[in-house]
């Protein structure tokens, strides 16, 4: 929901005997694509394509740059593709015969098709999403999500919850240690009392950033600034995009609830923080 693929990657090593390998993504890349994504002036015009695009890979993962190789004619289209890419896709660094990550290239293509159905759009009251990866010594990992504004507190679709497409779940099964990575968003209208959540001790604190949306009557985001950012690991560890109003695009796809009068704008604080119990490799808190 709010881009933590861009939270976590692995540090991982080779012999110095493997062969070169190729920047691998996490996860496939249409995983980090979904309806929610189509840009609302493309769904006015009923707009449809295929943007093939390049992807510069850095050491860490992470894509450097995203140049459009081939339009789909529609610019909404090709500028959702890259900003998407940019900041969601994460990758298994390319290694030279040495074992050392090194830069990479890739190319792809999305292929962009009206939804059927609108995705189910958010409440416009406090609402409090938890999503924890816990690892075991024996490698084996297994995740909880829940929303507070769910009244059966059950658990959400999608893998991992907020930690989809992250790579998370994938390091901490790696690392072989008892572990539990917990993200927690609150979104909170201004003038409300926050969210309720019991009293929990989630561990050590890895990452706080707050920003405030302004949400237009059809309930697509028409503004967003970051209000704060801070990390408590060193930056390579977690390289997470400190500017969190690009995981709300303006002008996408409705994601609240619609107001009551039109023209209405309303003003939404949201909060997100990452808390570590245990240990990851290049995590030091």
């Amino acid at each position: 929901m709010i881009g933590l693929a861009m939270l976590l990657t692995a540090a991982m090593s080779q012999a110095a005997d493997h062969p070169p390998t190729r920047a691998r993504p996490l996860e496939p890349l249409a995983n980090w694509v979904s309806d929610r994504d189509y840009p609302a002036e493309a769904i006015r015009r009923e707009a449809q394509g295929v943007t093939h695009f390049r992807l510069v890979i850095d050491e860490r993962g992470i894509v450097e740059s995203c140049t459009v190789t081939e339009s789909s004619n529609v610019p909404q289209l090709d500028a959702a593709t890259c900003s998407i890419m940019s900041i969601r896709a994460r990758f298994e660094p390319a290694r030279d015969a040495a074992g050392h990550a090194v830069r990479d290239t890739i190319e792809s293509r999305i292929r962009w098709v009206l939804p059927d159905e609108r995705p189910p759009t958010l409440p416009f009251e406090p609402t409090r999403y938890v999503s924890s990866i816990h690892a075991t010594a024996a490698g084996e990992t297994r995740c909880s999500t829940n929303a507070g504004w769910d009244p059966d507190n059950s658990v959400l679709s999608g893998d991992c919850g907020l930690f989809s497409g992250s790579g998370a779940a994938a390091q901490m099964r790696a690392a072989r240690s008892e572990t539990t990575l917990t993200a927690i968003v609150s979104l909170v209208p201004q003038g409300t009392p926050p969210p309720s959540g019991g009293p929990a001790d989630y561990g050590t604190t890895l990452v706080e950033a707050d920003v405030v949306v302004e949400i237009a009557a059809n309930g697509s985001i028409g503004a967003c600034r970051v209000v704060r950012y801070q990390t408590f690991v060193a930056p390579q560890a977690v390289p997470l995009q400190p500017d969190m109003c690009r995981a709300y695009p303006v002008g996408t796809m409705p994601m609240f609830e619609p107001a009551g009068e039109p023209g209405q704008v309303r003003i939404m604080d949201i909060s997100l923080r990452v808390y570590l119990r245990g240990s990851l490799p290049g995590v030091s808190p």
